[in-house]
């Protein structure tokens, strides 16, 4: 099935993932990536990537929906990305909702497709995914996060992501 990102987007379709698996990756990091699916039919190119540290638990989960493009160079497309009690914060710049202009937003927060192309649809076109905005209520647990993501990016099945295997026994000082 062929998409564009607008319709991907913009439809009200059910989008769903395939089961998951954390594996390790480099740097101490714990990763998957899987194929969406949109009304059950597989759509070529679109992905769910999950990334986190492995010796890091309840910090730093980001979910990243990517569109792979046999065209452009690099990992793809980034069309939305959600990031669950991140290490270091974003700051828009001078872009996005008044409110959120060169503020740090130490939180949750979501990269959205829709606004990142109507506040910067210039850096989009980059591939990069320059606003963001807090999720709010803070998701106090791995499942909360993936409710609002699921909300947030249509997909239905997303609890069916299980939580990532995290080594709690070699825990990272943080502060």
């Amino acid at each position: 099935m062929k998409i564009d990102h607008f319709e991907f987007y913009n439809a009200k379709k059910e989008i769903s993932v395939s089961q998951p698996k954390w594996i390790g990756g480099q740097r101490q990091s714990l990763t998957f990536t899987v194929p969406l699916s949109v009304n059950g039919t597989s759509v070529g190119g679109y992905a769910l990537i999950g990334n986190t540290k492995i010796d890091i638990p309840n910090r730093d989960v980001v979910l990243l929906i990517v569109h792979t493009v046999p065209s452009i160079k690099g990992k793809g497309i980034n069309l939305g990305r959600a990031e669950w009690r991140p290490l270091s914060g974003h700051n828009n710049k001078s872009r996005g909702p008044q409110l959120w202009q060169n503020v740090e937003i130490k939180c949750s927060h979501v990269h959205d497709f829709h606004d990142n192309i109507k506040w910067a649809e210039d850096l989009w076109i980059e591939r990069k995914l320059p606003i963001a905005l807090p999720i709010e209520p803070e998701p106090k647990t791995y499942s909360e996060f993936l409710g609002v993501v699921g909300d947030k990016f249509n997909i239905s099945n997303i609890s069916s992501i299980p939580e990532p295997p995290w080594d709690v026994t070699s825990q990272r000082e943080l502060f």
